[in-house]
């Protein structure tokens, strides 16, 4: 039996393509960086 679970990382455009071969759902989500005024 199949056990799906999340993993987290960062992907090149060529792991997407892999990754969607061989059925992988991948779903981008862009970081935001705060800026330094933020932090504080």
């Amino acid at each position: 039996a199949e056990e799906y679970r999340n993993i987290r990382g960062t992907t090149t455009k060529e792991d997407d393509k892999i990754l969607e071969q061989e059925g992988v759902p991948v779903i981008k989500i862009p970081l935001v960086k705060k800026s330094d005024e933020d932090m504080n």
